[in-house]
């Protein structure tokens, strides 16, 4: 787990309700540690990436960075500073499990 970008990103630099955030984001990050090993087991074995974009590779720099992370996760990331929701599509032909609630499951059948 990083925290990368210019200037201070210590969480603990920040207040208190920063640092509860981060230690959220710590739980999920250790409780995907099996899931992650795996993967990147796998992925040395394979040769094949971790990390799948939804959009295929160009020169450009991408409007989307959308990704899957292995087989089971869509990741959608916040790319631009000061953003707090983002409309998203999900891939079709999967049920979508929310990650924040699982009792939220999005069905997509895209005709």
């Amino acid at each position: 787990m990083e925290n990368g970008g210019g200037g201070e990103h210590r969480p603990w630099k920040f207040d208190e309700e920063t640092v509860d955030i981060y230690r959220r984001f710590v739980v999920i990050h250790h409780e995907l540690i099996p899931y992650m090993h795996t993967a990147g087991s796998i992925a040395y074995e394979t040769n094949i990436s971790v990390m799948k974009p939804v959009m295929p590779f160009s020169r450009e720099i991408p409007k989307i960075w959308d990704y899957f992370f292995w087989k089971d996760i869509f990741v959608s990331p916040i790319t631009e500073e000061g953003l707090v929701t983002k409309m998203i599509q999900l891939p079709s032909g999967n049920d979508w499990v929310d990650w924040w609630n699982g009792m939220t499951v999005y069905s997509v059948i895209y005709l």
